[in-house]
């Protein structure tokens, strides 16, 4: 009874308490509002005030429908556990013909996270064909049943990917950008496994090796067993409260919208999410991953935003120090963990710099 009741408390009581103070009933927001193609980002100091009595929780509006959409729908053969096809959703940008950067995002985002990334270095690298694609059971991806239709497992995911860059006509070797959990705990061994296709790694604040990061309590509860971790999983605020409590801003509503449509639109999402956290397996990714840069011979470059609430700045000084030496990193300052979404003008500067320099 008491965990059913802190569960339902969770849900409609006093967490949303939390939410309704960040939303303006108390003195939030900041002079220091900005605009990068599109998207308002705010960040949450203690004298203005906001009112949002205008935004609607539950509907999207024209601009986030629209911003959702911009993308293609592929269906890729053989992706699932009985060789079925499984739809992809894929964002691109730039040019058709130019070198491939690839873009892997971490849990529980979507490529929606690096619109304005894909926008900024498709426009003005001039040589890129910039691909994100919403990976199996996230975004408007499909969501196959876990364990039935597809493990959401390092193996799964690798051997899905293979299958989709084939669909996709990437067959030359490219750049890999990849950020957080999920995106750079299978990203990087995907990268690794595959080294003569990979020109480069970008990595965006991730858990990285020789430290061993687990999820904050915000994402790890999707994985707890049975009906208490499906719960959690099923709860389309969870998702917003997780992208907004890795820094210090909160999203946009439009933008929230975004994130949270497709576990509003079915039960399938929030089963995809769980499946994805309990096949993390995080300290047997951290071992590979740390035995894979030991060897690695390619160009890295560390991005890492000052400002996460989720992984310290020691991390990345960490991962240069004992497991990949000859790897660049770079700060941006007030970034959070997701800082492809906070500052996408300075994470799309320095790779431009970075790539111009290969």
């Amino acid at each position: 009874f008491f965990v059913m009741g802190l569960l339902g408390f969770q849900q409609v009581g006093f967490f949303e308490v939390h939410r309704e103070v960040r939303l303006g009933k108390k003195s939030l927001v900041s002079p220091s509002r900005f605009k990068t193609s599109g998207s308002w980002r705010c960040q949450l100091t203690s004298n203005d005030e906001i009112d949002r009595s205008n935004q609607s929780w539950g509907s999207l509006s024209r601009r986030s429908e629209l911003d959702s959409i911009l993308g293609t729908s592929i269906v890729v053969d053989h992706c699932s556990k009985e060789g079925k096809p499984l739809k992809w959703f894929v964002r691109e940008s730039g040019a058709s013909d130019g070198t491939v950067v690839l873009f892997f995002h971490g849990i529980p985002s979507s490529s929606y996270s690096f619109r304005n990334v894909l926008t900024g270095l498709g426009e003005r690298g001039g040589k890129f064909r910039c691909v994100a694609p919403d990976l199996i059971g996230f975004g408007f991806s499909e969501k196959p049943q876990p364990q039935f239709e597809f493990d959401y497992t390092t193996e799964s995911y690798s051997s899905a990917m293979d299958r989709f860059c084939e669909k996709a006509n990437i067959t030359e070797a490219f750049h890999l950008v990849v950020q957080g959990w999920l995106g750079a705990s299978w990203g990087l061994q995907y990268a690794l496994e595959r080294s003569d296709r990979i020109k480069s790694i970008v990595i965006l604040n991730s858990p990285l090796p020789p430290q061993n990061n687990s999820l904050p309590f915000n994402m790890s509860r999707w994985g707890l067993p049975g009906f208490i971790g499906d719960t959690f999983c099923q709860d389309p605020m969870s998702i917003e409260r997780a992208l907004e409590g890795g820094g210090p801003y909160y999203l946009d509503l439009n933008d929230a919208d975004v994130y949270r449509r497709p576990y509003m639109e079915s039960g399938d999402s929030g089963f995809s999410l769980g499946g994805a956290v309990r096949n993390l397996r995080l300290n047997d990714a951290f071992e590979k991953i740390g035995r894979g840069f030991r060897s690695w011979k390619g160009p890295v470059l560390v991005l890492w935003g000052e400002n996460d609430k989720y992984l310290s700045s020691q991390v990345p000084h960490k991962f240069i120090q004992d497991v990949c030496p000859d790897a660049k990193l770079e700060f941006i300052g007030n970034a959070g963990h997701f800082l492809q979404e906070d500052y996408p003008e300075p994470v799309t500067e320095a790779l431009l710099r970075f790539y111009r320099k290969l």
